[in-house]
């Protein structure tokens, strides 16, 4: 393996480090703004308004970050503060942005299946033992569900980030045999094409 190649596969897992971060950091960042805004609004008497902010704070997931889990929290009581007060379509909207919310955060895995799973059962007990998604139930906030354009650029992205990675440390087996420099050139370009689409498919764009 050339000199060269080495450094631009050492610059391409750095940039591709780099663009992880600062998708994560932004992501952050929002999901913070998010969970703030939910607090000034709970403060105000405005639940529906806090209901809306902190679905959306749960749903900016990054691993670890307390935005997430106090989003979710914050949701979990104000449905359970509504159900004490009778006020059962505010319970009922807050079950949904908290079912919304463990939507939009699933990527190529569910992090919060259990929060889903309690969502559900909350819905279908207030609906009088009907299904979550039964017509007379409170419809889900728009956008609970990925868009396929959303989940498309996901899965093309990581294929061509990974796919381009492997295919240039692949060439560089056969460089002594045969001159490979342009495809490895190409595949690299594939992986930082497959990180850009991943990332704002991520943030989404």
């Amino acid at each position: 393996m050339s000199a060269w190649l080495l450094r631009s596969l050492a610059a391409g897992v750095a940039l591709l480090v780099l663009v992880f971060a600062l998708v994560a950091y932004r992501v952050s960042e929002r999901g913070a703004h998010e969970l703030a805004e939910s607090d000034r609004a709970f403060d105000a008497g405005q639940l529906e308004l806090a209901v809306e902010h902190a679905r959306r704070a749960a749903a900016a997931y990054v691993p670890g970050a307390p935005h997430v889990r106090l989003g979710f929290e914050r949701l979990r009581a104000v449905a359970r503060g509504a159900e004490r007060t009778r006020d059962l379509p505010l319970a009922r909207r807050a079950w949904h942005a908290l079912r919304a919310a463990a939507i939009e955060s699933h990527h190529l895995w569910q992090p919060h299946g259990s929060e889903l799973a309690v969502a559900d059962r909350e819905l279908g007990r207030l609906s009088g033992q009907q299904p979550a998604a039964a017509p007379s139930a409170v419809p889900a906030p728009a956008g609970a569900a990925p868009s396929a354009a959303r989940v498309g650029g996901l899965l093309l992205g990581a294929a061509l980030a990974l796919g381009g990675l492997l295919a240039a440390a692949s060439h560089s087996a056969f460089d002594d045999i045969s001159p490979s420099r342009q495809r490895t050139r190409v595949a690299l370009v594939s992986c930082l094409v497959g990180a850009a689409i991943w990332s704002a498919a991520l943030l989404g764009a």
